[in-house]
């Protein structure tokens, strides 16, 4: 079952667990969208970045875009690194303190969930999800915040 993600408190006194994704962004059908997945872990309504754990040494910008490839079929160009989001995450076996890096991304080869054999186990499905969409196209608030907050600065931007 999905558990909310909250901001940081006390009783994650451990380091955070630290990860790297992105938001890819594109146009589609004249639309823009977001590439999100839906991970095999929580429930089918839920709606998330395409984000991994950082490997041993790993860079955490190579850690997103091997996530994002793994996840999504995406080969993607990092346009410029957007934030580190620090939040915990309760668990049965208690509160798990996490921090990921995110960047913008434009995707410039590949296609969605047509990766190596599709997307791995622990995701169940990949759509590209119209950022104006009812109910909005991600479910985790932290990440909806920020993807808002990117779309917002991207609209205001002279072009």
């Amino acid at each position: 079952m999905l558990q909310p993600i909250q901001p940081p408190h006390a009783d994650a006194t451990a380091a955070p667990k630290r990860g790297a994704g992105g938001i890819v962004l594109a146009l589609v059908d004249d639309q823009l969208c977001v590439a999100a997945v839906q991970p095999s872990r929580y429930a089918a309504a839920v709606w998330c970045l395409p984000k991994g754990t950082i490997d041993g040494d790993e860079a955490p910008l190579g850690t997103a875009l091997r996530e994002v490839r793994e996840e999504t079929g995406l080969i993607c160009e990092a346009i410029e690194h957007l934030e580190t989001i620090n939040y915990v995450v309760r668990r049965q076996d208690g509160p798990l303190a996490k921090a990921t890096d995110y960047w913008l991304m434009a995707p410039i080869a590949g296609d969605l969930g047509a990766g190596a054999g599709g997307p791995p186990a622990e995701i169940r499905r990949v759509a590209w999800r119209r950022v104006d969409a009812p109910g909005g196209a991600l479910t985790h608030p932290v990440e909806a915040d920020l993807l808002a907050r990117v779309v917002m600065r991207l609209r205001s931007e002279p072009a």
